[in-house]
């Protein structure tokens, strides 16, 4: 980081940084602006890794993160943060934008320099593991085989194919995903569209306790030629019972009857093909 090399000792209970432009001297001290450095840090444990973000420096512990700022010994500063958050693996930090991605103990989290935010609760599950990698907007994930992807547009998950990956490169305008035996192309150009999609929505209760009753579903869609999406409902959590299949008619409103159904709350969901 900014020509010298950063690292710690196995307990976690110093930070150093070699001379500038010189990556074997740790020990040059002559009140220069090059000079070698090094700082006591005062909280439990070793350091998980340490990780370039923005113009400074983010060392990880597993309950803490210093954020090391300046770029000079005279001006280095390291305050700890107290949030009893830090990250549990280093290959899961990735930055997107101007927010730093980890793996914590309680999901995954968002860093921009104050408190860390936690944005995994919707994915209902706790990892141990993760390789984090990103193509310029989305936070994408290998935790065993799952491959968890954050559109940070939208702040919105998708799990898609497990790779398992061990690594990642990025090249001019695209990601490549290493796994033990093969690479591969993310968002890659297919020759054909023939893939299957899904979703559910949120439960839907309108903010009242009574029950309601539910006659027909309106749907905004473009279904393009060869795709198709098949509806399906479900009331109080019972299972989804598909109501009809949406054919290609360019973008329009798809008004789907539903025979009266009395319910507390109502959840559609959209299997696609195409």
């Amino acid at each position: 980081h900014n020509n010298r090399l950063w690292g710690t000792n196995p307990n976690g209970e110093y930070i150093y940084a070699s001379k500038q432009g010189n990556c074997f001297n740790f020990n040059t001290f002559q009140g220069l602006a090059n000079d070698s450095f090094y700082a006591e840090i005062g909280t439990a444990g070793g350091f998980v890794g340490i990780v370039s973000f923005r113009d400074n420096l983010v060392a990880f512990k597993r309950d803490y993160i210093h954020h090391i700022y300046g770029d000079k010994p005279s001006n280095f500063t390291i305050p700890k943060q107290l949030s009893d958050c830090g990250c549990i693996d280093i290959r899961s930090a990735a930055q997107v934008g101007s927010t730093l991605y980890f793996l914590g103990y309680n999901g995954f989290y968002a860093y921009v320099g104050g408190q860390p935010q936690l944005i995994s609760q919707k994915l209902n599950k706790k990892y141990k593991k993760a390789v984090a990698m990103t193509d310029g907007q989305k936070y994408i994930v290998s935790c065993g085989d799952e491959l968890l992807v954050l559109d940070t547009r939208y702040g919105l998950w998708h799990r898609e194919r497990g790779i398992g990956a061990t690594g990642s490169f990025r090249w001019h305008d695209k990601l490549y995903i290493a796994s033990d035996n093969a690479v591969y192309e993310y968002s890659a150009d297919l020759p054909h569209n023939d893939f299957a999609w899904a979703c559910e929505s949120d439960i839907i209760h309108d903010d009242t306790f009574d029950n309601k009753g539910m006659t027909e579903l309106w749907i905004r869609a473009r279904i393009d030629e060869g795709a198709e999406i098949t509806v399906s409902t479900s009331e109080d959590g019972g299972e989804f019972l598909e109501r009809t299949v949406l054919k290609p008619q360019g973008l329009k409103v798809y008004r789907i009857p539903i025979r009266f159904i009395n319910g507390e709350f109502y959840q559609y969901k959209l299997d696609g093909k195409g």
